[in-house]
């Protein structure tokens, strides 16, 4: 799928390329399978109608996976390439990066599962109530501020270190699931079929990811402005 360490310019363009396609696709497959719900729809609402359009859980979690690649790929990209920089004349970079890659969104494979697991267990959450989707969004704000916060973003930011491909990415994926934990709960409550919603949570997660723990924490203060307005009824 990529070149090898011998001709490593050639092999980061390639990189680049796939990495676009793969976005470029993912993108492309979430803006269809989002098309009936554009308008938005509560998590197990949204769930419920994909189960009995398109048949089973197996579908949700698969669809699930490619709205993850299109929200995830942009951050993901920087520790990426920082893995591959020290990867380099260790294994194949081609193989790593595969590697790498699978085992994160495998995590968020598996996160999916527990998204239908929840959707099944607790179907109220399909009429959440402006206030109750505004104390998701407090609750939200308010772990940007914390210190476990910090930690999972510079984890997130930095990669895991040097391990194996497939180590890595899992160990990469379960610290980015934890460090999305806010922002992917205001997905949910919000409307997880809605693309503006997915769109601004995207931006949200990179420009945060990118810009490090001041721009979490600004969206934390957004965050908590928009549950209080919600909480007042306002």
């Amino acid at each position: 799928m990529f070149a090898d360490d011998a001709r490593l310019p050639f092999a980061d363009l390639v990189f680049a390329g796939v990495a676009a396609l793969v976005f470029t696709a993912s993108v492309a497959m979430t803006i269809v399978a989002c098309a009936p719900t554009i308008a938005g729809m509560q998590i197990c609402g949204a769930i419920a109608g994909h189960l009995r359009e398109r048949g089973g859980g197996l579908s949700f979690v698969a669809m699930w996976t490619v709205m993850m690649v299109a929200m995830m790929l942009p951050s993901l990209m920087p520790a990426l390439c920082r893995y591959r920089d020290a990867a380099r004349g260790t294994e194949r970079l081609g193989v790593a990066t595969l590697l790498a890659s699978a085992g994160y969104f495998f995590v968020w494979a598996l996160c999916g599962v527990v998204v239908l697991a929840l959707a099944t267990a607790l179907p109220s959450l399909a009429s959440a109530t402006p206030f109750a989707v505004g104390c998701v969004m407090l609750t939200a704000g308010a772990l940007q501020f914390t210190g476990w916060k910090a930690r999972t973003l510079a984890c997130c930011r930095g990669g895991c270190g040097q391990q194996s491909a497939l180590r890595w990415g899992v160990r990469h994926g379960l610290q980015c699931v934890a460090c999305c934990a806010g922002p992917t709960a205001v997905l949910l409550v919000l409307g997880m079929m809605d693309l503006r919603a997915m769109a601004a949570v995207t931006v949200a997660i990179t420009a945060e990811r990118l810009a490090g723990l001041r721009v979490a924490r600004a969206l934390g203060v957004v965050a908590i402005g928009a549950g209080l307005v919600l909480v007042a009824g306002l």
